[in-house]
């Protein structure tokens, strides 16, 4: 199969006031991976995917990471990788390309963005 996904066709999911994606891929379209465009604006977010291995591909902006004991900054052309399991803070005004493998499932974020367990 081949699949020309136009920006214009995204999907919005507005995850708070300061951040948005927009689905481009969804497991819908794919059993192995996601994808959407990730654009933030002063966002702060605790986040944890228990199942999917996650990539931000920055392209606008800075993004600032903190998980395991550390504290790192990426800018424009640097990618993040994130293991699935693994606790991490972000924050910061950019825009990335996000993949995720397995693809997306809210099911598997057991946090909100400020980093408690979600109500059932």
């Amino acid at each position: 199969m081949i699949k020309i996904i136009r920006t214009s066709k995204a999907i919005e999911r507005k995850v708070a006031d300061t951040y948005s994606v927009f689905v481009m891929l969804s497991k819908k379209d794919s059993d192995n991976l996601s994808m959407c465009l990730s654009k933030a604006k002063n966002h702060k977010e605790i986040a944890l995917n228990t199942k999917s291995d996650r990539i931000y591909y920055i392209i606008k902006g800075k993004v600032k990471i903190k998980a395991e004991g550390r504290e790192f900054e990426a800018i424009k052309n640097d990618l993040i990788f994130i293991s699935a399991n693994t606790k991490y803070e972000f924050g910061g005004t950019f825009e990335a390309v996000q993949v995720l493998s397995p693809p997306f499932d809210l099911a598997n974020e057991p946090l909100d963005i400020n980093g408690n367990p979600k109500k059932p």
